[in-house]
């Protein structure tokens, strides 16, 4: 709740030893009730550490992760999208060796986004392995929520 009200995301303590998946899931918590109160600006610094804890320590969420976050966003939420772009991206262990585990609309969201990062990689000609792009180089905005001005 501090982040809500201050509006800044303290840093999670957290040691490389059984804790990573408590920080992204506490992560998707705090995205999910966010949301959840419509606080785009929130959900939007959350989304950036997400981003960060993810990609710049490479740190993958678990099934419980997505299930977490499956379990409580709609269809077409950007924290959907986020999660389905780091295992196109990201994912090259194979992080998931039993997929029974995950959410069935996970695999329908994968498949969307997908087509889309193929058509996106057509649209600019881009004639390479479109699953080798780094989540990190992607813009934020993407999974960002915004607000109409009240200009």
């Amino acid at each position: 709740m501090r982040c809500v009200y201050s509006g800044d995301l303290d840093p999670f303590p957290y040691e490389r030893h059984g804790f990573e998946d408590a920080h992204a899931k506490a992560l998707i918590k705090m995205w999910v009730l966010a949301d959840k109160l419509v606080d785009s600006e929130t959900t939007n610094l959350v989304m950036d550490k997400l981003v960060e804890f993810c990609t710049g320590m490479y740190e993958f969420p678990d099934v419980s992760c997505f299930n977490l976050a499956y379990g409580f966003t709609a269809r077409g939420s950007p924290l959907r999208s986020f999660l389905c772009v780091l295992v196109l991206c990201q994912d090259q262990n194979g992080h998931f060796h039993n997929p029974d585990h995950l959410p069935a609309d996970f695999f329908h969201d994968l498949g969307i986004e997908l087509a889309r990062m193929k058509r996106e990689a057509y649209d600019k000609m881009v004639f390479k392995r479109v699953v080798a792009t780094n989540v990190a180089d992607l813009s934020l905005c993407r999974w960002h929520q915004h607000t109409p001005s009240s200009e």
